[in-house]
């Protein structure tokens, strides 16, 4: 009787393959059974782990360190290197050289962006996804056409995977918060970067996609304010701890002053109101909050422009969104006042032309009668391209 051939057997295979008692070629993050049935796959591996959405693609070698793509034999890999762990580690290579400046606002504190906080995601997974995110989202703005599709699914399942994880805490506390605090940034300025990478500037609707950042960011900064003292008692402590504008009335009123904030006083006046206005000093809320945020941006050795800009979208009251919601005038041109500040940030990747969309679409929308009102925001634009 001829012997039995020897066989190895492996428990590492997919979910998908595993429940229909199929071989599994184990690729990661999709198998090749998964991948040709454009089916969902996933692996019960654990922390590094995710469930990959049902999105139609060519099977394509997972990347490695450089940019020409390489498929490891699966008799030379080491034992668990698999794809996705390739993959992670050169969204981390990725994040190490040059995401990680994206949160830095000034090089005094990017070496806690770069060596820290990476170490603070080691014992927090839901951290380590949203770093890991971030740097496919970044990686996917200069990535090619065929590659940008692959890094957006990489982007979207980790960050998924980060705010699954930050919303699973059972509460916030000294143990999680400078993780807590770290990915909420994250979270922000990654809500900023995906509809620019995901969206053409003629589809793109910049007033609804700014009322959706605003409602996210907001719970963001809810978290970061939570977590603040534990944060400035910690590792984390030179990211809390710049002066910020004061919360009375500024007595300096900045370079701005002249251009944005004082003809927005001027109109905020009651004629100018609509007749459905249930609470006009909404206006004069928004306006002093965008007050305070111009003077946050002219004092660069304070707080620097990109938390002026953040702070605004903290400190202006929710129902000053949904004036802008109902497309008001008045609060169009305050809005459009604040697209001014957003094109200061234009030389971030995750910004772009986010304040140049945001003040053409307003004034596509306003009439004539407002423009002759309001501040002149397209001059002030021009000048500072």
């Amino acid at each position: 009787m001829p012997s039995r051939r020897a066989h190895t057997k492996s428990r590492h295979g997919c979910a998908h393959c595993k429940a229909k008692r199929l071989k599994c070629d184990e690729t990661r993050p999709r198998c090749g059974r998964c991948t040709d049935r454009d089916l969902a796959c996933s692996y019960s591996s654990p922390e590094w782990s995710y469930t990959v959405a049902m999105v139609p693609r060519k099977r394509n070698p997972s990347p490695v360190l450089s940019s020409k793509k390489t498929v490891c034999p699966e008799s030379t890999c080491q034992p668990g290197l698999v794809s996705a762990d390739l993959q992670n580690l050169e969204l981390m290579v990725q994040w190490c050289n040059h995401t990680y400046l994206s949160l830095s606002r000034s090089d005094s504190v990017a070496w806690i962006w770069r060596s820290v906080i990476p170490r603070k995601a080691a014992n927090h997974p839901f951290l380590m996804h949203g770093i890991l995110g971030l740097s496919a989202l970044h990686t996917a703005f200069s990535s090619i056409d065929s590659e940008r599709a692959r890094y957006l699914e990489l982007a979207q399942t980790h960050h998924s995977q980060a705010i699954r994880g930050l919303s699973q805490l059972e509460h916030l506390n000294e143990a999680n918060a400078d993780a807590a605090y770290a990915l909420s940034n994250i979270i922000i300025i990654f809500t900023f970067a995906l509809p620019l990478c995901t969206q053409p500037s003629s589809s793109c609707d910049p007033i609804k996609e700014l009322l959706e950042i605003s409602q996210i960011s907001k719970g963001s900064m809810k978290v970061l304010m939570e977590v603040r003292h534990w944060v400035q008692a910690g590792d984390l402590a030179a990211l809390v701890n710049m002066q910020g504008p004061p919360d009375s009335p500024p007595t300096y009123r900045g370079k701005y002053y002249e251009q944005v904030i004082h003809p927005l006083e001027q109109i905020n006046q009651p004629q100018f109101y609509s007749a459905t206005e249930s609470d006009p000093s909404i206006y004069s809320e928004a306006i002093h909050a965008l007050h305070m945020s111009f003077v946050g941006m002219d004092s660069q050795g304070q707080i620097g422009t990109i938390t002026a800009a953040f702070q605004f979208i903290f400190r202006v009251p929710c129902g000053f969104l949904n004036l802008i919601e109902k497309r008001e005038p008045l609060a169009l041109v305050i809005l459009a006042s604040y697209g001014v500040m957003l094109s200061q940030l234009r030389a971030h990747w995750w910004m772009g032309d986010w304040g140049n969309r945001l003040v053409r679409q307003i004034y596509s929308i306003v009439d004539g009668h407002w423009k002759s009102h309001s501040p002149r925001i397209m001059d002030l634009m021009n000048c500072l391209y």
